[in-house]
């Protein structure tokens, strides 16, 4: 996370997120992460769907259900949103 806003360490700092995923699936934070950096290199589809696992993965965390909303309103997937949060 400290990473991330340095530009000339974002690749080292994905790295690290996929294997953080890779190593603790269960922990929306990593997923919520890789999404915001995705979102900021323009991989919006990729972006979604990664808040959308973290939303899921930790359904009390509003900040993880909002970014996942706002990430599905840009990319016009609000029914499948809805649909998600009405489950």
């Amino acid at each position: 996370q400290m990473r991330l806003p340095d530009p000339r360490r974002q690749a080292e700092a994905e790295r690290l997120l996929r294997r953080s995923v890779r190593l603790r699936p269960q922990a929306a934070a990593g997923y919520f992460l890789l999404a915001s950096q995705a979102w900021e290199h323009g991989r919006f589809a990729e972006a979604t769907e990664l808040y959308r696992f973290a939303s899921c993965l930790d359904d009390r965390e509003e900040q993880f259900a909002d970014a996942y909303f706002r990430a599905a309103r840009a990319t016009d997937a609000v029914p499948e949103a809805l649909r998600l949060f009405q489950q």
